[in-house]
């Protein structure tokens, strides 16, 4: 929490009320996530705010939504009922697209429903089938049709409700849903017991056991599959790129021969502009992947050379001294306090060698997330040290767009960031703010220590040698420091596939 507020003060210097927004809504979805209803409602009040001054809201119409669902499990529903006409008459006025006013639409069907207003239940209900339609979503189908079920089975009209829940359950079946067909199949179960049916009542009774062992093996399936695919996602996404590449030229083609046809004179002039600020372009493109491959280049002779001192470190150094630590306990048989003390100090130096193999061993970025690689670093940290860390990931997934080159410089940068922190400024606390965006990856560290005069220090090597790594790498850099007010670092890091 006292991350968000750190970058929420960062965005307040800038006036960037939308992602001030974005951190309202983000901070809210914490507390729903957690059935906090009451206190979300008003960090998602507060993205309202935000939203209305931002240039480019957010989203009013999601975070009256979000209001208006939050009310509605609190059993609000006058309230429920404001915000989401509210959402709704957004969707009619901006033209939304139809998937939000459909959802709208459901959620105010919702609301009547646990009313037991089943007449104004119906008619949303029916208002967002019908704008389905045109839309053809089978799953909004499926639930909609679910929801009309369960409108008539909370006032106890079970005989009106079997027909909707056979007809999702028909859909569901030939999606082949499993969680859907696991919630039928139960609802369908008590409606035929309460009619008197039991022989149905059975049977689909024991489609919901089979359903539930059906979700339990697919939620594991489901995080196998997601590993194996992590690769085919990043080579369908180069594809991706390379095809839209090959769409702007042939696009460029067609209109160039459209300019030949109007006009050959103004053809050649264009031509020549043309074909010059290609040749600009190309050569600008040629420096930077010279840059970016020399870049490239210099990390992995860098990586190879930390694994290798790091290897050097754990075995040769780290064997030798624990072959003197046996020597001295052989040769020292008593007890005596000179033999503790030095035992001891050859211990402290063992982890010492330790903890140094480890921190310069290069991660692996191929087998593991950047995510739990920065928990695992912040984890070392904690161990081999008296400071309290906190690190804290918004929209983590997005983590996986960066580079394999982007991800290990944001873990270095990162790791000599700490390093800097727990050697010069005397700080009891590291906090660690990694939130993801549509371009590019935002990183704040904060420590509360002694800080320093930005204008008048002397940078060390920690420092320069963190703008240099920016530098290289095109990392958006801002050092903010006062003294006896601690030090923020800030990095801003472009998505860069490779």
């Amino acid at each position: 929490m006292k991350s968000f507020l750190i970058a929420k003060k960062h965005f307040e210097k800038k006036k960037d009320y939308y992602n001030l927004a974005k951190i309202q809504v983000n901070l809210g979805n914490i507390q729903a996530s957690q059935n906090k209803y009451r206190e979300a409602i008003p960090y998602f009040k507060k993205a309202l705010e935000f939203s209305k001054l931002s240039s480019k809201p957010y989203s009013i119409l999601h975070e009256y939504t979000n209001i208006g669902k939050c009310y509605d499990f609190l059993k609000e529903y006058d309230k429920a009922i404001e915000y989401l006409e509210k959402a709704l008459i957004i969707c009619e006025k901006e033209g939304n697209e139809k998937e939000n006013k459909i959802y709208v639409l459901k959620s105010l069907g919702n609301v009547y429903s646990n009313l037991k207003n089943i007449d104004k239940a119906l008619f949303y209900y029916n208002q967002a089938l019908e704008i389905n339609k045109s839309h053809k979503s089978k799953s909004d189908d499926i639930r909609i049709t679910k929801y009309i079920g369960n409108a008539y089975m909370s006032i106890d009209n079970y005989s009106k409700a079997i027909p909707y829940y056979e007809k999702a359950l028909k859909k569901v079946n030939d999606q082949k849903d499993i969680v859907s067909l696991y919630e039928l199949s139960y609802n369908l179960s008590k409606a035929y017991e309460f009619t008197g049916n039991y022989k149905k009542a059975q049977f689909h009774m024991e489609n919901f056991a089979k359903a539930k062992d059906s979700a339990n093996e697919m939620s594991n399936l489901a995080a196998i599959k997601k590993i194996e695919s992590n690769f085919e996602i990043e080579r369908n996404d180069s594809k991706l790129k390379l095809l839209e590449k090959e769409k702007k030229a042939i696009n460029a083609s067609l209109k160039r021969k459209n300019i030949i046809i109007l006009s050959i004179l103004s053809f050649i002039l264009l031509s020549i502009i043309f074909f010059y600020l290609l040749y600009k372009q190309e050569r600008k493109i040629f420096k930077s992947k010279l840059h970016l491959n020399d870049a490239e280049s210099n990390l992995k002779g860098q990586f190879i050379e930390r694994k290798r001192i790091a290897q050097e470190l754990h075995d040769n150094i780290g064997s030798s001294l624990a072959a003197v630590r046996f020597s001295v306990m052989d040769a020292m048989k008593d007890t005596s306090e000179e033999k503790n003390k030095l035992l001891t100090y050859i211990d402290s130096i063992c982890n010492e060698v330790r903890f140094i193999s480890h921190n310069i061993m290069p991660p692996d970025i191929t087998e593991q997330s950047l995510q739990s690689l920065l928990e695992q670093l912040v984890e070392n940290y904690k161990l081999n040290s008296s400071l309290h860390f906190e690190i804290y990931f918004t929209d983590e997934q997005k983590l996986e767009k960066l580079s394999n080159q982007q991800k290990l410089m944001l873990y270095r940068v990162v790791q000599e960031s700490i390093n800097n922190a727990i050697k010069h400024s005397k700080c009891k606390n590291i906090n660690i703010l990694i939130s993801c965006f549509d371009n590019y990856v935002n990183i704040i560290i904060e420590d509360d220590g002694i800080g320093f005069d930005t204008k008048n220090t002397q940078y060390g090597l920690g420092i320069k040698s963190i703008k240099e790594r920016c530098k290289e790498f095109n990392i958006d850099l801002d050092l903010d420091s006062e003294p006896n007010k601690g030090t923020t670092i800030t990095f801003n890091i472009f998505y860069y596939n490779e």
